[in-house]
């Protein structure tokens, strides 16, 4: 299985699962901005671009991005078991000028950045256009790059996984 780092355009930072050396954890461990660092709390399995697809964390590959619905206007992004919680956790990929947006598919919400600093929360909301909403890239490790529909594109030189 290859994984990838999501980085955030307006950041420049990548999705991370809250926390340093993480080996396993629980359900509902938040998701936030955090510059790139290599390890696996930045790490994401994702089988292609398409609709109703699964984010699955390499420290755990039962635990998916997920929507927390702390609330009726944005729900919170963290990570919790994928199995049984497809509603939530399901998304799809919207290319965009510049890269992907993410989207929760079973709602009109967005994977949203709170901010361009490291430890910036990461949420779900309404579409705003704003490149704090969209995916810059997804970035080599293992030899496999992302790109449009598919995966696995051996690729050495991580700026060629830039979408557009």
């Amino acid at each position: 299985m290859s994984y990838n780092r999501i980085t955030d355009v307006a950041a420049g930072r990548c999705l991370n699962i809250h926390g340093n050396n993480i080996i396993s954890r629980s359900k509902n461990q938040n998701v936030v901005l955090w510059a790139n660092s290599g390890s696996t709390e930045q790490s994401w399995s994702i089988d292609n671009l398409v609709s109703g697809v699964l984010v699955k964390s390499a420290v755990n590959s039962s635990l998916a991005l997920n929507a927390y619905r702390s609330s009726t206007t944005k729900f919170n992004c963290d990570v919790y078991p994928w199995s049984g919680n497809e509603t939530d956790a399901k998304v799809n990929f919207e290319a965009v000028s510049g890269g992907y947006r993410i989207k929760l598919t079973n709602y009109n919400i967005y994977l949203t950045a709170g901010g361009t600093a490291n430890g910036a929360d990461v949420y779900w909301a309404a579409a705003t256009g704003s490149t704090s909403q969209a995916i810059l890239n997804l970035a080599v490790q293992n030899g496999s790059c992302v790109g449009p529909g598919t995966l696995g594109s051996t690729n050495e030189d991580v700026g060629n996984c830039i979408m557009a």
